[in-house]
């Protein structure tokens, strides 16, 4: 190594702060899931994964020390130049963000300290590599600021430069030779070059839903992938060029194995995932084949050989396997036959209480694992994992076989399993319960937990149904034969099985989420809320009963009577009581439940939230920052939930208030900031306090003065300090282009009024760039920050925040955002596209549904067809808009589709926010002072029913008007909005608003006039309707 670049890269961290690593190992580092092991010559090796979690070898892997770290992060990759200087990365959750940010540690003494490195602005990350000291790439989510995710250091991880170009996916896999020559590789199964600065398209089409976990790359061009459903490709160009080996594996294993890892070593080739029962080998490049049964089931997440005979796996429960004659015969070296005392199956993540993980695997050690069947298809759903991780928990996983990626498929039985046929050759009901028999075998759990079915949902049915049908076929030696005689997989009888209840019923066991736990010294729910809050879940979280299966289960846990004694295969070792700390956590307790009480008192007596808050000092006194940030934002979301804004507004300040600098301070900071600057709750919030409109200006620029000459406000905000005038630079963006230059006109504002909620969200925007940089970097954070910054007319400063997000956005849809806001300031001759004028209409339309009126015949006809950017497809839908003085009209009309059921309007059975599902409907969104972060919502489907909605407020009521009349063809709808709904007053000649105009077809797609499309709708998938 070069003595002067060695010297610099420990005085860089030696300034940096190293951290000493003095923590004793808990017991889930003991059992903590290890993502990556890296050697330095044969015989110094780490092995890294789950709750910061080291451990550390000098004899080859025959034995491993555990090696403490600061963090409590999920470490996933790491890189050692020699046995004392190395790197190691990953994620850390922020729950209340709902953000992976990146964990950059380092050490120069073997780990014996470490040094975390500043990377708060970066997302997490998946990979390392060095090359010397001071050179190196990372390779994770992107970001903000790194469209490309893949980042490059020359200051030994000081800094980090983000590569040009765009992903479309988090990277999960990576290979680099050199610091500038690469392959990246991800999830639905994307896979891109890395070439001098950029991202470089490969030719390997994209694989829908499968995600590649690893790659290899060589110097002579040669390499492979692997990935779920047994995918293993090869190249021979430098992973330009992928194709199946010249000796494909087993078919049916695209059905019994998901690959995490491969190793390769000139011809000779390794591959691993889930099960861990067996690893295939090649010993001549994939022309031949063969099992290397390892003795233990969990699954494998990563393979390093020392030599051709030497190499090591890692993966679940903190197993490591090794062999010394090229995996013939594996020894299990730590956690030898570890599995799951309770195996969870749920339909989807929101399902799964995580009260389970913290009572059950964080408190009394029972190793746990939850298996989801399906999800949504929509961004930032891959939670389960983190929120298990968060919990305190082992593993978890969504499986990625079948999504629900037609709307309302969960709802009918019929139409699910039609769908998820064709995506499954025919063979769905077979296949998922075949998954569900390998995950019985793989994980071997005492406990099985069925998931409990409700009436209207039929993917809950249907899973409770599969579950059954898989707990008897994964006992039965002579069924899933396949399972055994490819990988390995022995019948598995779990000894007990339990069914999830209905919330408020009663079963033998109860999980109560105000059960103190011994020996984490905090209640279940406390455990459980960071879980909770990443999965988005309500709080506070409701009681969760099971009934056992079997007659004449007794005791007080689902697992008496089982031999699972601490310490054994199934069980962790139990940390040892604290009676001092007990007791302390007791009283936390007591004043958790007190505060309860009085929050439960204020919603029902109707009190003040003033009044709830005034309580706060008291029943937070025993609590620590950290849990009484935690128990406030749980309490703030409960509110949300119930409809109870005025509470939630006043939780969340005191939350910010006493404990800025908790991780749940951030969740207020995200819900406060556009609840303040939202023309549309402004207006709410004005007219619920009997608020009349006097007077007009002229544009949305102006739009809190025109709410605040409607009535004063008295918002319930307590002792609210002075706020400077001026967002950082980084926070300030568009003001309305085509009224660029109006300004404030009303400094005297009354206290508690509109400008006063501003002010305060200036403070708070500064407060969170200072806190959360990658946070305040997101789109979430950054349009409503633009909305702000129009009624000031700051137009310059957001012009160059609009063109520094679309150089760093990888997203389409958002630079078409970003182009149609910079056009509204600067007039470009061509109109950008999702651009439409509605006019005035001098003569209101008849509302009919036969779309005959004259406003009708000169409006623009907007198209919705199939994909929502191809040109060439047919339209199934158009859509129109026009105004006056008082309302706003939509009119539109739809092709009948065979997925949607024949019913015609029927306006005899009308209800407010009738339930939807199943039928084809129009939704329609509208984003006043377009913040792209709240809006108004309004759908009508083709019987005349109505659902609407003004950003979190579901029972929000207004008068609206809706036509609808159908043939058998087509169904057609008239809206009239009243702008007196939506606003202080009507828009003024050329202002704009933000539209999103999306068709739910049941069963078969969502299109929308403005990709992408969604409903309800993303920020990122308005247009914007000019009115002139």
């Amino acid at each position: 190594m070069d003595a002067t670049r060695a010297v610099g890269i420990v005085l860089a961290m030696v300034s940096a702060g190293p951290l000493l690593a003095t923590d004793t190992p808990q017991p889930w580092h003991d059992d903590a899931t290890l993502h990556d092991v890296q050697f330095v010559g044969s015989r110094a090796g780490y092995a890294v994964g789950d709750h910061g979690t080291v451990w550390k070898t000098v004899d080859g892997g025959q034995s491993w020390t555990f090696v403490p770290t600061p963090v409590t992060a999920s470490l996933r990759s790491a890189s050692f130049l020699t046995d004392q200087l190395g790197w190691v990365v990953g994620h850390e959750e922020q729950p209340y963000a709902q953000l992976p940010v990146a964990c950059v540690l380092a050490t120069t003494d073997g780990g014996a300290t470490w040094n975390k490195l500043p990377a708060d602005r970066l997302p997490g990350l998946s990979h390392v590599r060095f090359f010397t000291p001071d050179v190196g790439v990372a390779v994770g989510q992107p970001g903000p600021q790194s469209p490309a995710g893949v980042y490059r250091t020359t200051t030994g991880g000081r800094d980090w430069t983000p590569l040009s170009g765009d992903a479309t996916t988090a990277w999960q896999a990576a290979r680099f030779l050199s610091p500038d020559l690469g392959v990246v590789a991800g999830r639905n199964g994307q896979l891109s070059l890395i070439g001098g600065e950029q991202l470089l398209a490969s030719r390997l089409p994209p694989l829908p839903h499968r995600t590649i976990y690893d790659v290899t790359l060589t110097g002579n061009e040669t390499g492979w992938l692997v990935g779920d459903g047994g995918l293993v490709l090869t190249t021979s160009t430098g992973g330009v060029v992928w194709q199946s080996p010249p000796a494909p594996l087993p078919e049916e294993l695209r059905h019994h194995a998901d690959f995490r890892c491969v190793e390769q070593r000139g011809d000779k080739v390794w591959i691993a995932g889930r099960p861990g029962s067996v690893i295939w080998h090649s010993p001549d490049a994939g022309h031949s084949w063969r099992a290397q049964p390892t003795g233990q089931t969990a699954p494998i997440e990563r393979l390093r050989f020392t030599s051709e005979s030497v190499g090591v796996a890692v993966g679940v429960f903190g197993s490591i396997l090794r062999t010394e004659d090229g995996g013939e015969t594996w020894r299990a070296v730590r956690a030898a036959n570890r599995r799951a005392a309770w195996l969870a199956i749920a339909p989807q993540p929101a399902a799964w209480s995580p009260l389970t993980a913290a009572q059950w695997t964080a408190d009394e050690g029972y190793r746990g694992v939850v298996w989801a069947v399906t999800d949504d298809p929509a961004p930032h759903t891959h939670r389960l994992s983190g929120a298990m991780h968060l919990a305190r928990g082992n593993e978890a996983e969504v499986d990625w076989r079948l999504p629900l990626d037609e709307p309302d498929l969960a709802r009918s039985g019929e139409r699910l399993l039609e769908a998820w046929q064709k995506r499954a050759e025919n063979r769905a009901p077979e296949l998922i319960v075949n998954n569900l028999v390998r995950q019985i075998r793989t994980w071997r759990p005492e406990v099985i937990v069925v998931p409990l079915a409700t009436e209207r949902d039929a993917l809950s049915q249907f899973t409770q149904q599969a579950v059954q049908a898989a707990i008897a076929q994964a006992a039965d030696p002579t069924r899933a034969l396949e399972q055994q005689e490819l990988v390995k997989l022995a019948a598995w009888k779990a000894p007990r099985v339990v069914t999830v209840l209905p919330t408020g019923s009663r079963g033998e066991w109860t999980l109560d989420p105000h059960t103190l736990l011994p020996r984490l010294g905090r209640s279940s729910s406390q455990q459980a809320a960071a879980a909770a809050a990443w999965l988005g879940q309500r709080a506070i979280l409701q009681p969760v009963s099971f009934r056992a299966a079997e007659p004449g289960a007794t005791g007080t846990s689902v697992f008496a009577g089982l031999s699972l004694s601490p310490g054994s295969e199934a069980r962790r070792p139990l940390a040892a009581l604290d009676e001092a700390a007990l007791l302390a956590a007791q009283k936390q307790a007591q004043a958790r439940r007190n505060f309860l009480a009085v929050a439960e008192r204020t919603e029902r007596n109707g009190q003040t939230a003033a009044q709830l808050v005034a309580q706060a000092p008291n029943v937070l006194r025993d609590m620590s920052a950290g849990d009484g940030a935690a128990f406030l934002a749980e309490l703030a979301r409960t509110y949300r939930h119930d409809g109870r804004f005025d509470l939630a507004e006043s939780t969340y300040l005191e939350l910010v208030r006493r404990y800025s600098n908790e991780p749940a301070a951030l969740e207020a900071m995200r819900w406060l900031l556009p609840y303040w600057t939202s023309a549309e709750v402004a207006w709410q919030r004005t007219k619920s306090r009997g608020a009349v409109a006097q007077q007009a200006t002229n544009d949305v620029s102006g739009l809190p003065q025109r709410i605040q000459q409607a009535g004063g406000l008295g918002a319930s905000v307590l002792n609210p300090p002075e706020s400077q005038a001026v967002i950082p630079a980084r926070a300030v963006t568009a003001v309305d282009r085509a009224l660029a230059n109006r300004r404030n006109h009303n400094p005297a504002a009354p206290p508690d009024s509109v400008d006063e909620w501003r002010s305060r969200a200036v403070e708070l925007a500064q407060q969170l760039e200072e806190q959360a940089p990658l946070l305040f970097e997101q789109p979430e954070i950054q349009f409503p920050l633009a909305a702000l910054r129009r009624t000031k007319g700051s137009a310059a400063q957001a012009d160059a925040v609009y063109r520094r997000l679309h150089a760093a956005t990888p997203d389409a849809a958002t630079r078409q955002i970003l182009d149609r806001e910079l056009w509204l300031g600067h007039g470009a001759a061509e109109a950008p596209r999702h651009l439409v004028v509605s006019r005035s209409t001098p003569v209101r339309p008849h509302l009919d549904g036969l779309l005959s009126d004259s406003c009708w015949q000169d409006a623009r006809e907007l198209l919705i067809g199939p994909t929502s950017d191809d040109e060439a497809a047919t339209p199934t839908s158009l859509v129109m808009l026009a105004h006056d003085k008082e309302f706003l009209y939509v009119a539109a009309s739809f092709d009948r589709q065979p997925s949607a059921p024949n019913d015609r309007p029927d306006f005899s059975d009308r209800e407010h926010d009738a339930d939807l599902a199943g039928f084809d409907r129009m939704g329609i969104a509208l984003d006043v002072d377009r913040d792209y972060a709240t809006w108004y919502e309004f759908q009508v489907d083709q019987r005349g029913q109505t659902r609407d909605r003004c950003w979190e407020d579901a029972a929000w009521d207004p008068q609206w008007y809706v036509a609808v009349d159908a043939d058998a063809q087509k169904w057609r709808i008239e809206l009239a909005i009243p702008w007196s709904e939506l606003a202080p007053l009507p828009p003024q000649f050329r202002e704009v608003w933000g539209v999103s105009l999306t068709r739910i077809i049941p069963f078969a797609a969502v299109q929308s006039w403005s990709p992408p499309a969604a409903w309800p709708p993303r920020w990122n998938s308005f247009g914007l309707v000019r009115f002139e």
